[in-house]
């Protein structure tokens, strides 16, 4: 986070916004390069732990348009060594 939240009216559908910085710049130029769904990221989990903080095992409620859950901060962790990992290993094969 490089900001302060900025808090919108009461009325917005999202009621603050922060800014952040990019921790993996080379993902997100290319992330469509990567071969990673949420089905395989979530396939890939070991599930000792929900998904989601609220003890969800899926993402299954993105397929239903529920943008706003909040991911448990094992699975979080999960996806930043999926996403770094994707990074080394495509350096490793250029």
């Amino acid at each position: 986070m490089i900001s302060d939240p900025y808090i919108w009216y009461n009325t917005s559908r999202w009621s603050w916004e922060l800014e952040v910085k990019n921790l993996c710049p080379e993902y997100s130029e290319s992330w469509v390069a990567f071969d990673n769904t949420t089905a395989s990221i979530v396939a890939s989990y070991d599930h000792v732990h929900p998904v989601t903080n609220v003890g969800g095992r899926t993402l299954g409620t993105l397929q239903y348009g529920w943008d706003r859950i909040q991911l448990s901060d094992e699975f979080a962790k999960h996806v930043i060594e999926l996403i770094e990992g994707s990074v080394k290993s495509k350096k490793v094969n250029k």
